[in-house]
């Protein structure tokens, strides 16, 4: 047993196939099934069935106790590597909505990437949906997103939920009829939202309240624009508090609660299961993201 045959089983089973392992390792498939053989002889278990002709690659009892084995192994052989550079080279790489890269996770990245060694930090935007099929094919380590979906392949973690506000210009005529009294959802004039898609569940609730047959004012899908058009005559838009916040550093808007809110947006952590790659970028992005975790719920919670 070698570490070039573990990091070709991690690798047929991170990719699900042993095309996509080929292609990833640079090899052809006969070399692959060469050393999974290699492998089990070593080890003198079957680690995969072979009944679906690695098809539809499904590990045997004893390939479902290696796996925990071989994952610790190639930790252990990427830190141990690592002693040998003197430029430590982390690279990892994140997908995530526009509101979650530019209100919420900046941050966390900038820390990320100033990290003492050489990180090689890649940021992707997406949509929810775009994110999933990008973890789901191991194309990227990590994904926020702000809606939950079934992918057999990726599990989610649940991280934060914040409330969605109102924000209009601070010349708004809505401003004067205002004593810093929550608004009536009814009482917002369609016809001037700045609508953004926050998901079906945000989506429900504004048919709810509008008429469908009324279009808004502008309909985006990078909650960034809103910062161009907010001022403009008696433009509104609902974001989340945390979009709010930011918008307020650099507009002269007004945050407001209504009566009748959407309901709270949340934000997920997805990973793909049998992701085996880039383990030390991982381990150190998610010390980091817990630590950023704390600032980020203090600040959601924050009135």
């Amino acid at each position: 047993m070698n570490q070039t045959d573990i990091e070709t089983f991690l690798a047929v089973i991170s990719y699900g196939s042993l095309t996509k392992a080929s292609e990833h390792l640079h090899l052809t498939q006969p070399s692959i099934s060469h050393r999974l053989k290699s492998l089990e002889e070593s080890l003198g278990v079957i680690l995969i069935e072979r009944d679906s002709g690695f098809r539809n690659l499904k590990l045997t009892e004893k390939g479902e106790e290696f796996l925990k084995i071989a994952e610790k192994m190639q930790i252990l052989y990427e830190q141990s590597s690592n002693i040998k550079n003197e430029n430590l080279v982390i690279s990892f790489s994140v997908g995530s909505v526009d509101s979650l890269n530019n209100f919420i996770f900046n941050p966390l990245y900038k820390t990320f990437s100033s990290h003492g060694g050489i990180v090689n930090l890649k940021v992707l935007t997406h949509k929810s949906t775009q994110i999933y099929d990008l973890v789901d094919n191991n194309e990227i380590d990590l994904g926020f997103v702000i809606r939950k979906l079934r992918y057999q392949s990726i599990a989610s973690e649940f991280l934060f939920e914040e409330r969605m506000v109102l924000i209009i210009s601070g010349e708004n005529s809505l401003t004067h009829s205002l004593k810093n009294e929550k608004v009536k959802t009814s009482d917002l004039n369609p016809r001037n939202e700045l609508f953004v898609d926050w998901g079906p569940d945000h989506n429900a609730w504004h048919d709810y309240w509008f008429n469908s047959g009324v279009l808004p004012r502008l309909v985006i899908d990078t909650p960034s624009m809103i910062n161009y058009f907010i001022e403009d005559y008696d433009s509104w838009s609902i974001v989340p508090i945390s979009v709010a916040r930011e918008f307020l550093k650099f507009r002269n808007i007004k945050i407001i609660e209504l009566k009748d809110p959407p309901p709270l947006r949340m934000c997920y952590k997805i990973e793909n299961k049998y992701q085996r790659s880039h383990e030390t970028g991982r381990n150190l992005f998610e010390s980091y993201l817990k630590n950023y975790m704390d600032k980020i719920r203090t600040l959601i919670e924050s009135t």
